[in-house]
């Protein structure tokens, strides 16, 4: 039975599935979801704004690392809608082509925001002393979303031949990395019928070979992020058979990190940075889940990010995030929990130290709270 190779440093999440970025290059984009179905409803009120200083001029530069993804969807939103240069920002996108990238490059302060998943890299980065701050939402599992999901072989489930966690004791199942959100869901499941992820033959592939390996029988089941399950669920290779919402609720699956330096010396800009990017959350949030100028975000992330075409965003389910961007830090101590049992994380970080909520306070206060 094949184990999970150890080491790897996935910073995609469970949305790390989406990893189709070039090189590195000055960009805009990303995301992937299909609508709530819910009638327009009249834009949410706010509590009122705080006065805010004016404007620095000239801009202050910004430089940010994206992957390309769906949970890079808040910052791709504010570039195209100019709400980072209405707050005196020129933010300059830098792509990845890996998000185990991008925690080197914030900790080298290349960038000076980026986004990833809460894995083995970022929580071993900050074991050495590296200071990158975490300080908002950049996607979640959610509670009622299979944004990230469980796709068994479609003959395994039209014959029932798998049931429950037993059934999956020697089964092949793919992941795109050995210590992301998905293999802790999984882990999740199996623990549920006494046993471990370690009890199924665990096996690391990019997300976009699941869908063959599903059709010619290489693996029984992958547990990853959209848009492959809509993809092997069209191609008549797998079944979306459980929802990470089902296995493992409001995971804390991305978040927005900023680099060593960036809040203490651009203190203004990464307040000011904030307070854009959560209108870039809120709109994606308004079009996917209340159904508000939807046509609009979609046009924008099929122009920014590499899913291109319109028709994915009706059949994909959206990732989660919270508008106010609120860290589920539960999630975040669970996961750090698992990757330290599991030998993924020797030393064990001080977590709370590392998460900052003063720029999204800063921005609450001027936005007002999100109306739900």
């Amino acid at each position: 039975m094949g184990g999970l190779a150890m080491g790897g440093l996935a910073l995609a999440l469970g949305l790390a599935a989406l990893l189709a970025c070039g090189t590195p290059g000055q960009h805009a984009g990303a995301l992937t979801p299909q609508a709530a179905a819910q009638p327009p409803a009249a834009p949410p009120t706010s509590s009122p704004a705080a006065p805010q200083a004016a404007s620095p001029s000239p801009p202050v530069t910004v430089n940010v690392g994206t992957l390309g993804l769906a949970s890079d969807a808040g910052v791709y939103i504010a570039l195209e809608r100019g709400y980072f240069q209405e707050q005196g920002l020129d933010v300059r996108d830098t792509r990845f082509d890996a998000g185990a990238r991008v925690i080197p490059a914030l900790a080298a302060e290349q960038i000076d925001v980026g986004g990833g998943s809460p894995s083995s890299g970022l929580f071993n980065a900050m074991a050495r002393g590296i200071g990158i701050e975490i300080v908002a939402d950049r996607g979640r599992a959610g509670s009622d979303s299979s944004y990230m999901a469980f796709v068994l072989r479609r003959d395994l489930a039209e014959s029932g031949a798998v049931r429950e966690p037993a059934d999956f004791r020697g089964r092949r199942v793919a992941t795109i990395a050995n210590d992301n959100a998905n293999v802790i869901q999984f882990d999740r499941y199996m623990r549920s019928g006494g046993l471990t992820y370690k009890d199924a033959d665990m096996a690391v592939m990019p997300g976009g070979d699941m869908i063959a390996a599903l059709a010619n029988g290489s693996i029984d089941m992958a547990a990853v992020a959209e848009p492959i399950p809509t993809r092997a669920v069209a191609a008549g290779a797998g079944v979306r058979w459980k929802g990470s919402h089902e296995v493992y609720p409001q995971q804390q699956a991305a978040v927005l990190m900023f680099s060593p330096t960036f809040g203490q010396e651009k203190t203004e800009a990464a307040r000011r940075f904030m307070q854009a990017y959560l209108q870039g959350v809120r709109a994606y949030y308004d079009a996917f889940f209340r159904n508000r100028q939807r046509d609009e975000v979609v046009a924008i992330l099929t122009r920014t990010t590499s899913l291109t075409d319109p028709r994915l965003y009706d059949e994909m389910v959206p990732f989660a995030v919270d508008p106010d961007g609120w860290v589920n830090e539960q999630s975040l101590t669970d996961d750090l929990d698992w990757l330290v049992r599991e030998g993924l994380v020797p030393e064990r970080p001080d977590l709370p130290r590392f998460l900052n909520r003063a720029y999204r306070d800063y921005a609450l206060e001027r936005l007002g709270p999100y109306v739900r």
